[in-house]
């Protein structure tokens, strides 16, 4: 896994809750882990649309490079959004 499992979890949570508009609460009492993964399955072939403004601003312009001028530097690359995919459609179990 990416990080460490804070981490991880810190990332799980924000994208499916940035991607789906649910809480918190909603994923912990009704998103199982094998659900979250098929999501993620889906998510790889069709992403979100965050993924998809973060690659078109950032990766798209200077090669994973935020602009300049002050600002941020994506959190993860491309290969670290596609490893995190991966480890957690680990996760379902099949």
């Amino acid at each position: 896994m990416p990080g460490d499992a804070g981490r991880f979890w810190r990332d799980l949570y924000g994208h499916i809750v940035t991607a789906t508009g649910w809480t918190y609460a909603y994923i912990d009492n009704e998103l199982t882990l094998p659900e979250a993964a098929e999501l993620m399955d889906y998510w790889r072939d069709n992403p979100p649309l965050h993924l998809l403004m973060r690659g078109n601003l950032f990766f798209g312009m200077g090669g994973g490079t935020a602009p300049s001028g002050g600002g941020q530097k994506p959190v993860s690359t491309d290969a670290e959004v596609s490893a995190f995919l991966n480890d957690l459609a680990g996760l379902g179990g099949g």
